[in-house]
């Protein structure tokens, strides 16, 4: 791939004047930016972003949490955290792939502990976990498993209440999502992960809230994580 003009980042290696090699994906960035490496980390943000040094080592320690307590929950599509990030406020999709993350906050400000809460979970756990059985059960997962986060490292849960795309469901199954997240609810830390890897594990596009429902009743019993 040969490209006119200075380019920012690009994951593949640059011979001469051409970029070329194997990757899951091809992330090409012309225009303005810095970067810095820390530690073993690449990282490019936009220009704008103030005191970016101070700044990365706490995010890049979240997201390395982050990203190991969604494996304690689900198989993740990378082993760690990629050496090359790209940080952007608008315009790039995030996604991540093994040799590189593209992380857009969709807001003017540069990234900071401030914004690690509940979209920053969310996000982290549709880049690395794999959608699985039905879109509507996959994503309210998604909704579940964002609220466990949040509790597990002792930020404010607000809303503990189904996801706004349920409410297109029919009443019974609404019904059914309500008693699941009621259940969720009453159990402990250690109960609710083990009860999200296995709703995980079984989730299909065959499987029904009623099982969901029995799944998560029958959390109540399990002991603790080992």
């Amino acid at each position: 791939m040969k490209v006119d003009g200075d380019v920012l980042f690009c994951n593949l290696p640059k011979r001469g004047s051409v970029y070329s090699g194997k990757a899951q994906a091809v992330t090409l960035i012309k225009g303005q930016g810095n970067q810095l490496v820390y530690e073993d980390y690449h990282i490019t943000y936009p220009a704008d972003w103030p005191k970016m040094e101070e700044r990365v080592p706490t995010v890049l320690s979240q997201l390395e949490k982050t990203l190991h307590e969604v494996q304690q929950l689900a198989p993740t599509t990378v082993q760690s955290l990629p050496k090359a990030i790209v940080f952007s406020s608008f315009g790039l999709s995030s996604f991540m792939a093994n040799d590189h993350l593209v992380y857009n906050t969709q807001d003017l400000y540069a990234i900071d502990k401030y914004h690690m809460g509940q979209d920053f979970y969310e996000k982290m756990l549709r880049l690395s976990v794999q959608q699985k059985g039905s879109y509507v059960m996959y994503n309210e997962w998604i909704h579940m498993a964002t609220r466990f986060l949040m509790q597990k490292r002792g930020l404010q849960v607000i809303d503990w209440s189904r996801s706004f795309q349920s409410y297109v469901l029919p009443k019974s199954e609404q019904e059914l999502i309500k008693s699941i997240y009621i259940a969720f609810q009453q159990l402990s830390l250690e109960q609710k992960q083990q009860f999200l890897r296995k709703w995980y594990q079984e989730m299909d596009e065959t499987w029904t809230w009623n099982q969901v429902l029995e799944l998560v009743k029958g959390s109540g019993s399990i002991g603790y994580l080992h």
